[in-house]
């Protein structure tokens, strides 16, 4: 249960989700979103 609400008010998320963002607007930008974790 607590890693539902982990991915919901955690702000590692977000990182996530603007690296992902990146990697598409870039293309090759990012090799992986595992880096910043």
């Amino acid at each position: 249960e607590y890693e539902k609400n982990d991915n919901h008010n955690n702000p590692k998320t977000y990182i996530y989700v603007i690296i992902m963002t990146n990697e598409d607007e870039y293309g090759e930008k990012w090799p992986t979103p595992q880096k910043i974790r």
